[in-house]
């Protein structure tokens, strides 16, 4: 919210965990940049992005690459190789002083300041009340949040597209400084998960083909990855709490899993909500991901197998409270990580129609189109 005249409020965009962890990597860019060559290879594998299909899912070129697939080199470009390599030689040569410095700066940020550096890619959407009471919750889940979101990318991201999370519902009401005037009054946040609970306390109602259809069946499982956002990024133990946020940063994920070992046991799990307990403690970020977890408040490991109903998976979401599901095989290694998008999509289509609108580049971002503008 910005203040106006007196004590008036006006809401002007979003800002989220992604947009908290962006900051901090933006920091570290700046103080430890990356050389020109991972620049320029991470620019030239990520090529024109594109959107596939109907789902809104851009081709994630640039990806870190795990040992099994340099044993076997199959499906890789050595460049991809070359370039995964120097990023974690990069991330080798960052010192705890300099995370220390990146940290600080980011966290000194006013939020205006923050949010010139999202470019408009915020992760939410706007609809005024009358729209959301003729639209129906289908439509709205159809032409609002599965509606691809395009982030810009950096010196060592891509370009990414994903789903939008939130909406908020506004009505227009006469501004009491101004009678000439209205203001924007938000009535409710609806999220991604709120939509996901809601069909969970409906689910008595669902024919019983989609509740008892195994997740394999429906291309949740690791037979029928058919969704190329669905293969699940892990980490060891004894990665840098700040190499574990960069390669979650670099993949476009909000979360890790942790294994036991090189295509080991899932024992513990690294999502981006996590950052909000580093950023108040460097040593977070400069320990490792087990010396972390052991300070962090415990949470309890919730997982589900390939052969689990539709329904069993939404239950375990919906009753943990949680935003990522692991499904793993009977070893109990990851498999992938089933989202509230996925539950969504899933149950419907994208539409080509739009419900919510996002704001303006130039009406919330005027200095990245060569104006300037002043802190709040």
């Amino acid at each position: 919210l910005e203040t106006t005249k007196g004590s008036a409020k006006r809401f002007v965009g979003w800002h989220s965990l992604s947009d908290c962890l962006n900051d901090i990597v933006g920091e570290v860019l700046a103080v430890a940049p990356p050389d020109a060559e991972i620049i320029r290879e991470t620019a030239c594998l990520s090529g024109i992005p594109y959107v596939h299909s109907a789902w809104g899912v851009l081709a994630r070129h640039v990806r870190t690459v795990t040992s099994s697939e340099r044993l076997v080199g199959e499906g890789i470009d050595e460049r991809e190789i070359a370039l995964d390599t120097a990023i974690r030689a990069w991330l080798e040569s960052i010192t705890n002083d300099d995370i220390s410095t990146a940290v600080t700066n980011a966290m000194s940020r006013t939020l205006r300041e923050s949010r010139a550096n999202t470019y408009s890619d915020e992760d939410g959407r706007m609809t005024n009340r009358v729209t959301a009471r003729d639209t129906d919750l289908l439509e709205v889940v159809r032409s609002a949040f599965l509606r691809h979101i395009v982030t810009a990318g950096n010196m060592i991201a891509p370009r990414q597209a994903h789903a939008c999370h939130r909406m908020c519902v506004y009505e227009m009401k006469p501004d009491p400084d101004d009678d000439m005037k209205e203001k924007m009054v938000i009535e409710s946040l609806i999220s991604m998960s709120d939509i996901v609970q809601f069909l969970y306390e409906q689910s008595e109602g669902f024919d019983e083909t989609l509740k008892r259809r195994n997740l394999a069946a429906i291309g949740m499982g690791a037979l029928k990855q058919v969704f190329p956002d669905s293969d699940v990024v892990c980490t060891l133990p004894t990665t840098r709490t700040l190499d574990a946020f960069m390669m979650m940063h670099i993949t476009g994920r909000s979360v890790l899993g942790i294994i036991d070992e090189p295509r080991g046991k899932l024992v513990d799990v690294l999502s981006i909500s996590d950052i909000r307990e580093c950023v108040f403690d460097v040593k977070n970020l400069t320990g490792s991901v087990e010396e972390f977890l052991s300070r962090r408040k415990p949470k309890h490991l919730v997982v589900v197998h390939e052969d689990s109903d539709f329904i069993d998976a939404l239950a375990a979401l919906c009753n943990s409270g949680i935003h990522h599901l692991f499904v793993v095989d009977l070893s109990g290694s990851p498999l992938r990580v089933i989202t509230p998008t996925d539950i969504l999509s899933r149950i419907t289509l994208p539409s080509a129609h739009r419900v919510g609108w996002r704001f303006d580049s130039y009406e919330v971002h005027p200095d990245t189109i060569g104006k300037t503008t002043t802190s709040a």
